[in-house]
């Protein structure tokens, strides 16, 4: 998260045990801290003064992160978290914890996020993920997402940083699910919550990446069949599933499939099996998907993912 002291605190010696585990929280990388390179004097000085040995170093991060900010002018989209004395005992509790991302699948979830930033320029947030800055909570069903957030949230005091993932489950576009009454009530408690436009996470899965699947063979027809959907029915199609060898499309998705040929449906009737994620993830990590790749899957969807991705910078 951006982090700005308020100039206040290095006007007096005070809170120096709390400053100074904010400022090594920074050191870390864990925030960043904002500084008017005007501030960066005054905050050197109170480093001097008050941290002894370990004065001097605190005193250049402090220089230097007011540089980073003067190179960074206003560029920052997301707005600082500032910390006042009055704040100061709170916000260092909040900011030392790791962010919390509830899923409803750690695992394959997990994938998804991990692949979408790398495709879409998401360092910090693998960063994050990778040093447990940023944990993600197994969610255990939607029934039980809600007790799961309420608990995470009442871990922080000032600055609720926890956020949901949920998969929309919808059949056909604009569908209102469970899953949208879900989040509502989440955004009541204070979380941050995106949940999916399309159907669920491997709705998300080029094209490319379902190449991957074994048997080839079989797995070739079921793509050129999926090439016969338009954007929004692959959007709402089960990917894992297919139509589960039904002969009709379930009465559940209107009429989103009514003019598919009964050999397409018939093709599909399997889909494409577990673990699409997770070969996203393995495709997407060398640099073999790019946003062109997502964007071909509807309009809108490279968006959506950036999205996702600010969201978390909010709480990381």
């Amino acid at each position: 998260m951006r982090v700005r002291l308020c100039s206040k605190l290095f006007e007096a010696d005070g809170h120096s045990r709390q400053i100074y585990d904010l400022i090594q929280e920074f050191v870390r990388g864990r925030h960043d801290w904002v500084i008017d390179p005007r501030d960066a004097v005054t905050a050197g000085d109170y480093c001097h003064r008050n941290f002894g040995r370990l004065g001097s170093s605190a005193a250049e991060f402090a220089r230097k992160a007011s540089v980073n900010q003067a190179w960074a002018g206003s560029g920052a989209t997301q707005p600082p978290v500032n910390v006042t004395s009055e704040t100061l005992h709170d916000d260092v509790h909040d900011l030392r914890q790791s962010a919390y991302l509830i899923v409803e699948d750690r695992y394959s979830d997990r994938s998804f996020l991990v692949a979408v930033a790398h495709v879409l320029d998401g360092n910090d947030v693998l960063r994050a993920l990778s040093t447990n800055h940023l944990e993600l909570q197994h969610g255990g069903g939607s029934g039980r997402v809600k007790d799961h957030c309420a608990e995470d949230l009442n871990r922080f005091r000032r600055t609720k940083r926890v956020a949901v993932l949920l998969d929309s489950d919808r059949l056909q576009p604009g569908q209102s699910t469970k899953s949208h009454r879900t989040a509502d009530e989440l955004r009541q408690l204070g979380a941050w919550v995106h949940v999916l436009e399309l159907r669920e996470a491997e709705n998300y899965v080029p094209n490319k990446v379902l190449a991957a699947v074994t048997p080839h063979k079989q797995v070739g027809r079921r793509i050129d069949a999926l090439k016969l959907l338009s954007a929004q029915q692959r959007g709402y199609f089960d990917m894992k599933k297919g139509f589960a060898g039904k002969p009709q499309p379930s009465t559940n998705h209107g009429d989103l499939y009514s003019d598919l040929e009964d050999t397409t449906v018939d093709v599909l009737g399997s889909g494409f099996g577990d673990n699409l994620t997770k070969l996203l993830e393995r495709e997407a990590a060398p640099g073999k998907i790019t946003a062109s790749d997502f964007e071909s899957i509807g309009k809108g969807v490279v968006e959506e993912l950036r999205g996702l991705l600010a969201m978390l910078r909010r709480i990381i």
